[in-house]
């Protein structure tokens, strides 16, 4: 008997990408022989979104349940909530600036029941112009930390490239996550793990997870597709100052819950990093201030008084630390 399907878009402010995210999906779907339901969660958006939901609503083509959230609750806790909701064996978290191409291996295994109880899967993730953006990544050590947060990532990649540049089914993730564009697992393993840590709200909740469920012993299986979904990223322009801030705020509490690292050493790395990455925008030199630039295509920049902002609205999240509590 096949395995049915639960997708479950969160949106926020993605009128612009949000009817082709829920459109294309169906169309890759079309030939499917197994049940499926769609659930799309908007977090009060603030631009044109809720219009565009309600017309396709009204439009009734596809098996959509809509939900109109009265605050934003981010990501993390709108995935919850939508996986809670939901009522078929599988759910698909899919991004809100995606636009499906293939799914037939996706539908394959839901056809032929070979999903199993503890894996945990993806897909192949494109950018705009159909170059590969790397949805996998190691998990968190203080080497990676650091490199990160002092400037020398971007550098590292240019010098000796990517490492999952030949990605296949057979590949060994130990020690590797998914980004949470995409993602697909069992409704009862993602719901037995309490589903995404809502402390996260937004950024580093999928690698969070995935540690948890390497943790648990359960052998989780990863696996990797070759279907392909374009993901626009940051809804295909500028990462919001939002979500700038949560990026960092939140990799402190990915280190912080995960590595063993004390509060204060923590806080005391974070602060003497972006102390130096304020100098070095006062000296006057440049340097790839968006932890995005090397996975999204196609961002542009802020001025360095921008810059210096927003790293000082990172700083003052960290040194609250009843925000990591």
């Amino acid at each position: 008997m096949p395995l049915s399907l639960s997708v479950l878009v969160v949106n926020y402010n993605g009128d612009k990408f949000i009817k082709e995210t829920i459109s294309s999906f169906f169309e890759a779907i079309k030939n499917r022989k197994f049940e499926v339901e769609m659930l799309v969660l908007d977090n009060n958006s603030t631009d044109n979104s809720t219009s565009v939901l309600s017309e396709i609503e009204r439009e009734a083509k596809w098996p959509v349940k809509f939900y109109y959230g009265d605050d934003n609750i981010g990501f993390a806790k709108g995935c919850n909530f939508l996986a809670k909701e939901a009522s078929n064996d599988v759910v698909f978290l899919l991004n809100n600036d995606t636009k499906t191409l293939c799914l037939d291996k996706f539908c394959h295994l839901l056809e032929n029941e070979k999903l199993d109880d503890n894996a945990i899967g993806t897909v192949k993730i494109l950018n705009n112009d159909l170059t590969i953006q790397n949805n996998i990544f190691s998990f968190p050590s203080k080497l990676k930390l650091v490199l990160e947060l002092f400037l020398l990532k971007h550098k590292l990649v240019s010098l000796i490239g990517r490492k999952n540049t030949n990605i296949t089914a057979d590949t060994d993730f130990q020690n590797q996550y998914f980004s949470g564009c995409v993602l697909f697992l069992p409704r009862k393993l993602y719901l037995d793990f309490n589903g995404f840590d809502q402390r996260f709200y937004f950024y580093h909740e999928e690698c969070d997870l995935f540690m948890r469920l390497d943790a648990s012993g359960e052998g989780v299986k990863k696996v990797y597709l070759e279907d392909k979904i374009v993901h626009f990223g940051g809804g295909g322009g500028e990462i919001s100052d939002f979500a700038f801030v949560a990026y960092y705020e939140n990799l402190f509490r990915l280190f912080f819950y995960n590595t063993g690292i004390s509060y204060l050493c923590l806080s005391k790395l974070f602060k003497i990093a972006f102390k130096f990455r304020n100098f070095l925008s006062k000296m006057g030199i440049g340097y790839r201030y968006s932890p995005f630039s090397t996975t999204y295509k196609g961002l542009s920049n802020r001025s360095s008084q921008d810059v210096l902002k927003l790293n000082e609205r990172i700083l003052d999240k960290i040194q609250d630390k009843e925000n990591f509590r």
